[in-house]
């Protein structure tokens, strides 16, 4: 495609040589006005690039070419960036996994929709965080019938909702 356009840039630049050279000018002096006319081989051809719709394609497949040979001079940078490249793809996916495996997927506990996290906020303290006495976890698993079982653990208590129960504290 280059090749036609370049001929065909040509053909124009010449009719145009020897419309001003039949009109009596000088074959060198016709050549720079025709050029000059015509406002630069290089804009038209960047016009007529632009034009195709093809130009992001022609970049792209320059600037591959040009990386790939700026890569082939140095082959010790070339290692670096894969390695690097490497090492970033693997930290991604391995946190990605850790966060799947923790925050994503639910517990691998028969009926882990239907688990409940309650418990109460001591203000008084400065964490604040929800927690339960020993004796309102024993309490929670003799006197209610609303949980098949109370569990207790590190500060939370988990219920778990019976199939007629219509909530949870």
């Amino acid at each position: 495609m280059d090749r036609e356009m370049e001929a065909e840039l040509a053909f124009h630049l010449e009719r145009d040589v020897e419309q001003r050279v039949a009109r009596g000018v000088a074959p060198a002096e016709a050549r720079r006005q025709a050029r000059a006319a015509f406002g630069g081989v290089d804009v038209a051809r960047e016009a007529v690039r632009d034009e195709r719709g093809t130009r992001w394609l022609e970049d792209l497949m320059r600037d591959l070419h040009r990386g790939m040979r700026s890569l082939s001079r140095r082959p010790l940078y070339w290692f670096t960036a894969a390695v690097t490249l490497g090492l970033g793809i693997a930290a991604t996916t391995a946190i990605f996994s850790i966060v799947s495996m923790v925050l994503l997927r639910p517990l691998p506990v028969p009926g882990a929709d239907q688990l409940v996290a309650f418990g109460q906020v001591v203000r008084s303290r400065r964490d604040a965080s929800p927690s339960l006495s020993l004796p309102t976890v024993r309490d929670l698993r003799t006197l209610t019938d609303v949980f098949e079982g109370v569990v207790a653990g590190s500060g939370e208590v988990l219920g778990i909702r019976d199939e007629g129960g219509e909530g949870a504290v």
